[in-house]
């Protein structure tokens, strides 16, 4: 089995839904030499077709697209970090922290324990998942893209598009969707009701 690795820099976005607090974690590429204690706008990002631009956009584009998929009374996200991998090793360094403060958007109410799993093929035949814990949708669903919220396939259209920044562990792009899984967090579950 191949072994795959984080990096080679990571994006770590922190989001909290009713005062618990989540990790989501995109790795991704920087033609940028890194130190810490830089700032995110000294940071460009790539996608499959060149320097997206920089951290502090890539982020906030990011967060547009997902704050739609989260309540406006219960989330916020709070902030962004940057961290850099030694070549094929889990051996990670901080960058930087960048700060967001932005709440979720929909009037419908989060759905605690939720687990939303958007599944892909990369260009190198690998498989990638973006999770997004506690949003609004329904529970125990397998969808495909025609079966999806208009938010969503939003969400789906960029992660494959030549504008898309997060790179599997396989080290290449997503470029194929394949279904949206929804369904009950267990770990999220004992830790917000045990």
């Amino acid at each position: 089995m191949t072994l795959n690795f984080p990096g080679p820099v990571e994006v770590r976005l922190f989001y909290t839904t009713a005062e618990v607090t989540h990790e989501a974690r995109y790795n991704c590429n920087s033609p940028t030499d890194l130190y810490v204690g830089m700032t995110a706008d000294l940071v460009d990002i790539y996608d499959r077709d060149g320097i997206h631009g920089t951290l502090e956009a890539t982020i906030d584009e990011w967060v547009d697209l997902i704050k739609v998929l989260y309540s406006n009374a219960t989330a916020t996200f709070d902030y962004a970090e940057l961290w850099e991998y030694d070549g094929e090793t889990h051996v990670g360094k901080y960058i930087l922290t960048y700060p967001i403060g932005v709440a979720g958007t929909s009037g419908t109410a989060t759905r605690f324990a939720q687990q939303d799993i958007f599944s892909f093929r990369t260009e190198e035949g690998g498989s990638m998942r973006i999770e997004l814990l506690e949003t609004f949708n329904a529970l125990n669903t397998v969808l495909s893209y025609t079966g999806m919220t208009a938010a969503q396939q939003a969400l789906v259209d960029f992660v494959i598009s030549t504008s898309g920044w997060i790179l599997a562990r396989d080290t290449s792009y997503p470029v194929a969707f394949f279904h949206l899984l929804q369904g009950q967090n267990e770990a999220v579950f004992k830790r917000r009701f045990r």
